[in-house]
């Protein structure tokens, strides 16, 4: 006896092709889109790659560009050490030539100093040596001035005239108003007289201890003894 609530067994439904295809459309559809999104980002890759070797390569130009820079600024400072060399070597000779130079001024100073006073020391000599010939040629002439005398005047005994005997032959007038005079003097004084005369013949005086002695009216006296 079949039990009528028994299930009778049921054969699979097959679903409509159509689903297939949508599924294959929607898998196609999706390779397609997988398909752009991994060509885009492989350009992207691509673009960004580039962009890195540019900056790679603009790096290294800037890093080339920096070493000739630093090249420069040796070559630069090599040549300011080198004038700063020449510099101070062109300073130093200088100053050595300087040195030099007064050095040289110096001594032409010294010789030049040397010389004036050898020059003036020959000088000084030579007026020394003329004096002493002056002083000489004085005292023969004041010696022979001593020994006689004749002009009107004040003779100072030890100075002027030497002492001793005095002569006088007189002026050879015989007129009363052409006499010779002498005073012997205490002083210079002519009025402080120790003793005078007028005279017109020949006369005689001793001068020992006689201070100075005075003639006058044109005769000319002699030196007789001392």
């Amino acid at each position: 006896m079949v039990n009528s609530q028994e299930q009778v067994p049921t054969l699979p439904v097959q679903p409509p092709r159509r689903r297939r295809w949508r599924r294959v459309a929607l898998i196609t559809v999706a390779a397609i889109v997988l398909f752009i999104v991994g060509y885009a980002a492989g350009a992207a890759g691509n673009n960004q790659q580039g962009t890195i070797d540019s900056l790679r390569s603009q790096l290294s130009g800037v890093r080339s560009q920096l070493a000739s820079a630093r090249s420069q600024l040796t070559t630069v400072q090599g040549q300011v050490a080198t004038a700063q060399s020449q510099a101070a070597t062109a300073q130093q000779q200088a100053s050595s030539e300087k040195q030099a130079a007064d050095t040289a001024q110096a001594r032409a100073d010294a010789a030049a100093r040397a010389k004036y006073a050898s020059l003036m020391a020959q000088a000084r000599g030579a007026l020394a040596s003329a004096k002493q010939q002056q002083a000489a040629i004085a005292a023969e002439a004041g010696q022979l001035q001593s020994s006689q005398i004749s002009a009107d005047g004040v003779y100072v005994v030890g100075q002027d005239i030497k002492a001793g005997t005095w002569h006088t032959p007189g002026n050879g007038s015989n007129d009363p108003l052409n006499q010779c005079y002498f005073a012997q003097l205490n002083s210079t004084n002519t009025t402080d007289i120790a003793d005078n005369n007028n005279f017109n013949g020949p006369d005689t005086v001793n001068l020992n201890g006689t201070y100075a002695f005075e003639i006058s009216g044109g005769c000319t006296w002699y030196r007789v003894s001392g």
